[in-house]
């Protein structure tokens, strides 16, 4: 494949393409004092945080492939083309700390010119198993320590269709602010429609005078056909499964806090 792993001597895993090498880590600056980061979650199991280890590798791309088939769409069409094109820089996991699964993955990535490379991205996978456990946002939270720590002013996510529900609810937990969106920006998956993008930002500089065009709250356009979208891939499984094609959110204070489709068709049912 057009990746491989490269350990440097800081610690860490980085999943690279085959020609390029990335800094060293020394010198933009060290995530050493982040990590490994701890936290108890509310059904009392124990999260940490480190660098993703080399003899992990295979297993954190099998999460990222997962990512996928759950419909978590970032607008690539394979993991491959996803980190061809970003080329994350550093990836980190998250672990049980009582059996040591993984739990999720997440990745910095700095592919911005030369004079915006205080700019970074970063993209959060959790597996199924763990989601809406608090998994997710102990990662963002982490993921903004680590990217302080190596001296980047602000945390890009530039590119959220709405109908990845899980991903544009997480920003607004962490206290992203919206920056845009981009109507029409790319194709849906699952048919010909369009559907339209959304780009977050944090900034980490305590003078940073940049500001939001507009916050998520009042985009109700965008929310309502992020919900609705999310509902209808609901109703599309509930199809394919035979069930009848009916599906729904409850969303509370712009989380998501339930979702469902109707029970597999009997014989009885007209």
């Amino acid at each position: 494949g057009i990746l491989r792993s490269r350990c440097q001597h800081q610690g860490g895993c980085r999943l690279v393409r085959r020609h390029w090498t990335p800094d060293s880590i020394s010198s933009t600056g060290d995530f050493g004092i982040v990590l490994p980061a701890f936290k108890t979650l509310d059904d009392g199991n124990l999260i940490r945080i480190d660098v993703l280890q080399p003899s992990h590798c295979d297993f954190a791309l099998s999460v990222l492939n997962q990512s996928w088939q759950h419909g978590d769409d970032l607008g690539f069409q394979t993991v491959d083309e996803m980190l061809e094109k970003l080329e994350p820089k550093y990836f980190f996991a998250a672990y049980n700390n009582s059996d040591a699964n993984m739990m999720g993955i997440f990745f910095i990535s700095s592919n911005f010119p030369s004079r915006s490379s205080h700019i970074c991205e970063g993209m959060i996978f959790t597996r199924d198993l763990y989601r809406r456990r608090g998994v997710g946002t102990f990662m963002g939270l982490v993921l903004f320590e680590i990217a302080k720590a190596l001296r980047y002013t602000m945390l890009l996510q530039s590119f959220l269709f709405v109908n990845n529900a899980a991903a544009v609810a997480l920003c607004r937990k962490l206290g992203m602010k919206l920056l845009s969106v981009l109507p029409r920006a790319g194709l849906i998956r699952a048919g010909r429609q369009y559907t339209d993008a959304m780009q977050f930002f944090i900034s980490f500089h305590p003078n940073s005078v940049v500001t939001a065009a507009t916050d998520v709250s009042e985009n109700h356009d965008a929310d309502d056909e992020m919900w609705m979208t999310e509902a209808l891939k609901l109703a599309q499984k509930a199809e394919e499964e035979g069930e009848v094609p009916v599906g729904a959110v409850v969303v509370k204070d712009g989380q998501l806090v339930g979702a469902g489709h109707n029970a597999r068709l009997r014989s009885s049912d007209p």
